[in-house]
């Protein structure tokens, strides 16, 4: 890349990360031919307005196919196959283009439509479905014609992951997330839609899976596709930067991630990609032996692979996809002006709305969220006296947010939960930091309370009629025992479970130890109660743990019998249930995590969420996975019990509990 005198804040630079390929640019002889077929198939379903079709048609993806599948053998079928290729593009693009205009509920309709019409290509669509449906069911009806049947099978497999990949991108999209480098690129190994274009390579052979996936075929693929994402991120940078889609790109995220302008993060992602050119160099002729004629198909598969990276290439340039009619101008310069804001109204004029297939704003039913719990968590713990209230909440809402790259635009509410009455000024500096950040149209609620309430008041919004599709915060803790701050959410790693079990009690007595085992016993008999698997049989147990539930099992540290405090949280110490709770043992639970206390005073409403911190970092991300988790709230007079189940993988929570 040339030296930083030559920047400019209205210019950047694409590396020639190609230089030195050995696959060089070829095109398949029946490009033309296919060409004309493919375009006049794809428009006669009218997918597009006239406007939209004329730019779809210059962005040539038939062009892409040829020059992806330059290699097919002289066989007689070999311009049907290059025929399928264009087909098989054209339909990427058709999903790509409508989908980047709907919201994830949208996106999903789709999905279901066309992996359904995969299912069954020979059965015509219904009337009034997305044209998507017949293109899908047309395009696969003449693909099963001439590729073999594990082609077949794993062109569906990977074609239904890519579909699937474009609904995560279409939740991050609603949500404003940017995800970091690394979780970005396992997400986009399957945008992209590589895969099933790589089952395209294999259309007349049949390789056995030991050969398939073996280790070193599987890095081969993974090295490839890495390339094609780092290169096709590179090309259209500058337009997705100008409508403000850039979020699901490597450089917008590697400047977010590096703390860097965009030249920066051209060298940052310009070293990738000669670390992946490096390792497929030096690998792709190593493949062991099989047999002679799965020797051969390996050799040509590999060999499809590396012209899989250059044909990538030598399109964005020569295609109008990203630099119109500059694209060889800029294949050879390999400077580019960086292009201004597009006008919102722009973006999607051109896509009639029966394409976009966007449900009304107003639903008469709206479906409920899924998974609705803690999807990032962050905490802090005051290192000295100078440290005050409201401090403390900017300084940890911030870290979350800049820790798991989440955007504060995406925020909706603030579920704030305090003790003392002179708290509530927190909300100005909340409201101050959000502004500052371009936010101010942000819910916001103080609680004066001891309890999760700040927690649940956030899960029911985002579970109720109001919720407008962004992230909940709640901020809870105090002066001594520290702060969190959780980021709750739907499709969360850790799901809070909807059954809850509250006890209004007397907070005025002189037992203090029996008011916390009296409030645990009735909040968690509340929560048995109304719990959906609860057993009436006697004495029914599934094997795990439970709260002790008698008054006179109390340890030192207020927990009940059969427990073992950890840092705030608490582990059965065995598997086998104390007589004294056997009749209370369905629902039971992996781990626990009581309300503490100090002296005679609980503390405050943070220190269930340390110690669910604490769970996550002490418990391998593998072995917490699946498990159940009772949570006991203690606030003298309204305690409560309720579950919580790790649905997903905590690994990037406590990646960052540990930072």
């Amino acid at each position: 890349m040339p030296g930083s005198e030559n920047w400019t804040a209205d210019r950047f630079y694409i590396p020639d990360t190609l230089a030195n390929w050995p696959w060089p640019r070829a095109i398949n002889p029946a490009y033309e031919e296919c060409k004309a077929a493919s375009a006049a198939w794809c428009e006669k379903y009218g997918a597009f307005s006239p406007r939209a079709q004329k730019a779809f048609n210059l962005c040539d993806f038939n062009l892409l196919a040829s020059l992806a599948y330059a290699g097919l053998p002289a066989a007689p079928n070999a311009t049907d196959v290059n025929r399928v290729g264009c087909d098989l593009m054209n339909l990427f693009f058709v999903v790509d283009e409508h989908t980047d205009a709907m919201d994830a509920r949208s996106v999903q309709d789709w999905v279901d439509i066309v992996v359904d019409a995969l299912h069954h290509p020979h059965t015509p669509r219904p009337a009034g479905e997305p044209k998507v449906g017949e293109i899908a069911r047309t395009f696969w009806e003449n693909g099963i014609k001439c590729m073999g049947p594990t082609a077949q099978r794993r062109f569906v497999e990977t074609f239904t992951t890519y579909l699937q990949s474009v609904v995560t991108q279409a939740q991050d999209r609603d949500k404003h997330l940017f995800r970091d480098v690394d979780s970005y690129m396992e997400v986009r190994r399957d945008t992209i839609g590589a895969k099933p274009s790589f089952a395209l390579l294999e259309h007349d052979m049949e390789l056995p899976d030991d050969a398939f996936y073996h280790p070193l075929l599987e890095k081969l693929r993974e090295w490839a596709i890495d390339m094609l994402i780092l290169g096709n991120d590179l090309c259209s940078y500058n337009v997705e930067q100008s409508r403000g889609d850039d979020g699901h790109n490597i450089i917008r995220l590697a400047m977010l991630q590096e703390n860097a302008n965009v030249h920066g993060a051209l060298r940052f992602v310009s070293k990738m990609h000669d670390d992946l050119a490096e390792k497929f160099l030096s690998n792709y002729q190593s493949m062991p032996s099989f047999t002679p004629q799965i020797d051969a198909w390996v050799t040509r598969y590999i060999d499809g692979l590396g012209n899989w990276v250059r044909a990538n290439d030598s399109w964005s340039f020569e295609s109008w996809r990203y630099f119109k009619g500059d694209g060889l101008r800029v294949q050879a310069e390999r400077w580019v002006e960086l292009l201004p804001p597009a006008p919102k109204d722009e973006l999607t004029s051109s896509i009639p709305p029966e394409s976009r297939w966007i449900k009304p704003a107003v639903e008469p039913s709206r479906a409920r969220p899924n998974n609705v719990g803690i999807v990032a968590l962050d905490t802090y713990t005051p290192t000295s006296e100078v440290d005050d209230f409201q401090s403390l909440a900017v300084k940890t809402v911030s870290s979350l947010l800049s820790k798991y790259n989440i955007n504060p635009v995406s925020v909706g509410r603030l579920d704030i939960c305090i003790e003392r009455a002179a708290d509530p000024y927190i909300i100005y500096a909340l409201r101050d930091a959000f502004a500052s950040a371009g936010n101010t149209d942000v819910e916001a609620i103080v609680s004066s309370s001891k309890s999760v309430v700040g927690l649940f008041n956030a899960i029911n919004w985002v579970e109720s009629s109001s919720w407008d599709g962004r992230y909940a915060i709640m901020f809870a803790g105090d002066l001594i025992s520290g702060v969190s701050a959780a980021l709750v959410g739907p499709d969360a790693p850790i799901v809070v479970e909807p059954t809850r079990g509250t006890y209004l009690g007397d907070p005025i007595t002189d037992e203090v130890q029996g008011s916390y085992i009296d409030s645990l016993f009735q909040s968690y008999s509340h929560y048995r109660k109304k719990h959906p698997q609860f057993s009436k049989t006697p004495g029914a147990s599934n094997g795990t743990h439970t709260p002790a539930t008698t008054n006179g099992s109390i340890k030192s540290n207020g927990l009940p019998s059969g427990h073992m405090n950890v840092n705030g949280h608490v582990q059965t110490r065995s598997s086998t249930p104390s007589s004294s709770s056997s009749s209370a043992s369905s629902p039971s639970f992996d781990y626990m995590i009581l309300h503490d206390r100090h002296g005679k005073i609980p503390t405050g409403a943070g220190s269930i969420y340390l110690g669910l911190a604490s769970l996550i970092t002490e418990i391998a991300p593998e072995t917490l996975r699946g498990k159940s988790i009772g949570v006991f709230g203690f606030a003298n007079s309204t305690s409560t019990f309720f579950g919580i189940r790790v649905a997903g993988d905590c690994s990037v929570i406590r990646k960052h509990l540990q930072s």
